[in-house]
């Protein structure tokens, strides 16, 4: 029982500074947050000459957030949990293979639309309740609520492969 207490009571130097009271499942949600608002700062905002139309824009977007993801946010969820059983509660993919690339640009892509099917019927229903004219904007696409968006959907997707996983765990067992 003593060993306990002191093992507990032992200094640990990766967990002394102020950041490190935060909970796991906060830090992780903020780092993904802001990963993914400033890809879509940088890309959508900063190359409109990429994007002539709906499908170049989902296109761009959804092939740069895939290399974010697998070189980024991957790296700084791991970095951040520490170990493996902890870390993969909070990824979507979780592949190590080269291939991991590809599935991580398909499923950013899915993302993509499913966020920019979002936003047109946040637009549609907006329209219709201020009496706007059809193709009216109300809502236009920006950073803070673009990545508030795809952590929602992220987070989604995760639980569902989550439960997928363990579903085929239990068959198996």
């Amino acid at each position: 029982m003593k060993k306990k207490a002191k093992e507990k009571k032992r200094l640990d130097p990766y967990k002394i500074d102020l950041l490190s009271s935060i909970p796991i499942p906060i830090q992780v949600g903020v780092s993904k947050w802001w990963c993914y608002a400033a890809t879509y700062y940088f890309i959508g905002f900063g190359m409109p000459m990429l994007m002539h139309s709906v499908i170049d824009s989902i296109f761009v977007l959804g092939l740069v957030l895939g290399l974010v993801q697998t070189f980024v946010v991957n790296f700084v969820v791991k970095g951040i949990c520490g170990k493996e059983e902890v870390f993969n509660k909070y990824l979507a993919i979780r592949m190590t293979s080269p291939f991991r690339i590809v599935v991580q640009v398909l499923y950013s892509w899915v993302l993509i639309v499913l966020i920019a099917m979002t936003y047109q019927i946040f637009n549609t229903v907006l329209s219709s309740m201020y009496g706007y004219e059809e193709g009216v904007v109300v809502l236009g696409v920006e950073p803070v609520l673009f990545g508030i968006l795809l952590l929602i959907y992220d987070t989604l997707f995760i639980k569902a492969f989550s439960k997928k996983t363990f579903r085929k765990k239990q068959s198996r067992g």
